[in-house]
């Protein structure tokens, strides 16, 4: 068993250690012991000393909680007979025993299982917020409001007003660095006409979400500027709007009255959750393409998910990227097909050598396209244009969804919001045990108010702490995803399980029914069907609350084994 400091380990007299009995060939272990047929009539005063939980201690040792279970003994109980011989000595042939005192057990029975037995290390961690952001101020003045201390900003919250001019959130990567006005290109545009959609300020539908400031683009900032007071000019100056990463809570935030400076700190945010808006851009498809099954909110988002179909063709995301997929894609996006056919017969998509590099779609075409789909994990549709190909961030879920089915894609439309929980665990591993997790494992999260998440390890450390204290061991940083957030939660000190150690399907008995035999060894007494009674030898695996494996014996799961009541 491991101390709490993660080190060492205890021999446990008598018994296996798990590890090692698991590593060794089967014909290594012991035979099974004898089994003793043991009537009613037998047991009053015939019956092996017990063991009790003060002699198992004393002959083991303790040891700090470190483990879900030990591999020792916790604990064994009275298991045979109706009288417990507390001195005296155990004769295996004759069945007498010299007995100064009883004491009297009411017994019942309890059945054998098979359950898997999970072995887990538990650590200290804290819960809270993994990202934070400054909000800074787009042009100088004076702050004439700002918001307050944990209060939500989302999407077309107003931040701050500098000289009276509101400063309003949205979400994106991309900072608002210019004016922004008709005939404008670009991410920056995209990203404005995304969140002006997302936003309602499009009540006309004519306005396409595809990075090009046309009228219609136009008449959706008139319409937000009419809804924030503003004079109505159709046009965005750049201290306007500020980027946030998605909904967050306000952690600091300046002063009213005070001077605001370009680039200056306004506020401090955590951001609850990450934002992604899902743009499909229609510029190689017809105007007239109609998108039908538009995804829906709470949609996990994968590598291949249909995000809608267009004219009846799956547009899916693209969640993961590499050094073969990104140029491809990059070919798709700027509608070169020469350069994409290039790079197919290149990355050897091509095998039977039937692709001609001449600019125009065929079959051949198309087959190296799905055989690079299939590669990489998309769907096999053999599409060349650039609106079947959504590219997102990996292990978001749809938050909000926009577009409606049947709607037409014009140059480009929203399709939804998708996000993440930005809620993550960290904690300090000593190096000692760093090699016993490793990046994807799947862990438990036990709350203040004792709730459960789920959780995986998305960060190690590749350099470790150097302790304050030269006796102390250094750590190492580990930070954890949580899934499946709650609407609520406990921020503050959590504890962290990892599974390191499975068996699968043990045979267990309660500890109560062990008895502790004055030759050495443990064994239970069994009640067959007919009612009889028979004291079974068994060897001892692994223990976990209240119960042990049983890995040599003549006991199966069903068997009823006799326990004090």
């Amino acid at each position: 068993m491991r101390g709490h400091d993660g080190t060492g380990t205890i021999d446990t007299p008598g018994l296996p250690r798990v590890d090692d009995r698991r590593d060794a060939p089967d014909d290594s272990r012991p035979a099974p012991l004898g089994a003793v047929t043991i009537t009613n009539s037998d047991l009053d005063g015939d019956v092996p000393a017990a063991s009790t939980d003060d002699d198992i201690a004393e002959a083991l040792g303790t040891g700090r909680r470190r483990r879900r279970w030990p591999w020792l003994v916790a604990g064994i109980g009275v298991g045979v007979g109706g009288t417990v011989a507390t001195s005296g000595a155990w004769d295996g042939d004759s069945g007498s025993a010299d007995t100064t005192s009883t004491e009297t057990v009411e017994l019942t029975t309890a059945a054998v299982v098979a359950q898997d037995l999970v072995d887990s290390v538990e650590y200290d961690g804290d819960l809270g917020r993994s990202a934070a952001q400054e909000i800074l101020a787009g042009a100088d003045g004076t702050i004439t409001s700002i918001v307050t201390i944990g209060e939500q900003l989302d999407r077309g919250d107003v931040i701050a007003t500098i000289d009276d001019q509101p400063v309003v959130a949205m979400y994106g990567s991309q900072p608002f660095w210019r004016d922004l006005e008709s005939g404008d290109e670009g991410l920056d545009v995209l990203q404005l006409e995304a969140n002006l959609a997302a936003l309602g300020f499009d009540a006309d539908g004519a306005m396409t979400v595809d990075g090009d400031f046309t009228s219609a683009t136009e008449d959706g900032v008139e319409e937000w500027e009419e809804q924030l007071g503003l004079d109505v000019t159709g046009e965005v100056p750049p201290g306007r709007v500020v980027v946030i990463d998605g909904p967050s809570i306000v952690a600091d935030a300046t002063s009213v009255s005070s001077a605001a400076r370009l680039g200056q700190q306004l506020a401090l945010s955590e951001t609850e959750r990450t934002a992604f808006d899902l743009v499909v851009d229609g510029s190689s498809v017809a105007d007239d393409a109609v998108l039908t099954d538009v995804v829906v909110a709470d949609t996990p988002i994968d590598q291949g998910t249909t995000l809608a179909l267009l004219d009846g063709i799956a547009a899916q995301a693209v969640t993961e990227t590499s050094e073969v997929s990104q140029p491809i894609l990059d070919a798709i996006r700027d509608g070169d097909v020469e350069r994409l056919e290039n790079l197919l017969v290149f990355f050897d998509f091509d095998p039977s050598g039937t692709i001609v590099v001449d600019d125009e779609v065929d079959l051949a075409t198309a087959a190296a396209v799905i055989a690079w789909q299939e590669s990489v994990g998309l769907q096999p549709t053999g599409a060349t244009e650039s609106a079947y190909y959504v590219e997102s961030p990996a292990g978001l879920i749809v938050s909000a969804a926009h577009a409606d089915a049947e709607t037409e894609l014009d140059g480009g439309v929203l399709l939804a919001t998708a996000s993440a929980s930005t809620l993550a665990v960290s904690m300090e591993v000593v190096v000692d045990e760093i090699d016993e997790i490793q990046l994807g494992d799947a862990v438990e999260i036990d709350l203040a108010d004792d709730s459960t998440l789920d959780g995986r390890i998305i960060s190690i450390a590749d350099v470790a702490n150097e302790p304050a204290n030269v006796d102390e061991t250094p750590t190492v940083d580990v930070e954890i995803e949580v899934a499946d957030v709650p609407d609520e939660v406990v921020l503050g000190p959590v504890t962290v399980r990892i599974e390191v150690g499975r068996i699968e399907d043990a045979v267990l008995v309660p500890t109560r029914a062990l008895v502790s035999l004055r030759e050495g060894g443990f064994a239970v007494t069994v009640r067959r069907a007919d009612g009889s009674e028979q004291l079974v030898g068994i060897e001892l695996g692994a223990f976990d609350d209240g119960l042990v494996e049983v890995v040599n014996g003549d006991v199966s799961p069903g068997d009823e084994v006799v326990v004090p009541s």
